[in-house]
């Protein structure tokens, strides 16, 4: 697949998406939307919580001493963090300070019985917004799925190093623009929400 791009910045949804399928980032940078019932049930879900939300129940729910939210993109829209560094975007769902710690907190409106790659490295994205934006060190960040399971990810210098790779593979796609799909999983295709435009998927025998 091959498409020439103009806009730099990435998002950190779009580092999610492309763990998942490079194809489908592609398929997103080039204005398709994804078709999918999920993704209205996340929406609907990440507005409940949100109206819900107060620092109280982040202090009780994920166990953080003196919580505090400083910001959230759940029930309302928030203004993007940004890196001009790193030319990276997002919106985390929650940022919360306790003490003088920054946490990002991500929710999930899929199950999960461990943290899946494409969520961690998402999150590792808000952990960088958060250091340049705050001037701070970020320890770790909450991914927390449908099923109640929670994770606490740390942002060591391993995932540092993955996710900036990550980064730099993905500014060469769009240097060239040229993406080749990077995975053989007919699963993921069955599932994709961009299943219906794609022309790369993965058909089971």
């Amino acid at each position: 697949m091959e498409t020439k791009h103009k806009n730099e910045t990435i998002n950190a949804s779009e580092i999610g998406q492309y763990e998942y399928c490079s194809v489908s980032w592609e398929l997103l940078r080039q204005g398709h939307k994804p078709i999918s019932k999920k993704l209205e049930v996340g929406t609907a879900m990440h507005v409940e919580v949100g109206k819900k939300s107060t620092d109280e129940v982040v202090q009780s729910k994920y166990n953080i001493l003196e919580a505090k939210i400083i910001y959230t993109d759940l029930d309302k829209p928030a203004k993007p963090l940004f890196s001009k560094r790193f030319k990276v975007s997002g919106k985390p769902d929650y940022i919360v300070k306790s003490r003088d710690r920054y946490i990002p907190i991500e929710l999930k409106s899929t199950v999960a019985d461990k943290p899946y790659k494409s969520h961690i490295l998402q999150l590792a994205a808000y952990c960088l917004l958060i250091e340049e934006e705050f001037n701070t060190a970020v320890e770790f960040g909450i991914i927390e799925y449908a099923n109640g399971s929670q994770y606490r990810v740390s942002y060591d210098i391993p995932l540092k190093f993955e996710l900036r790779k990550t980064l730099a593979v993905m500014r060469d796609h769009l240097k060239k623009g040229t993406v080749e799909r990077n995975h053989n999983s007919p699963n993921r295709c069955k599932m994709c929400s961009f299943r219906n435009v794609c022309k790369n998927a993965i058909t089971e025998e």
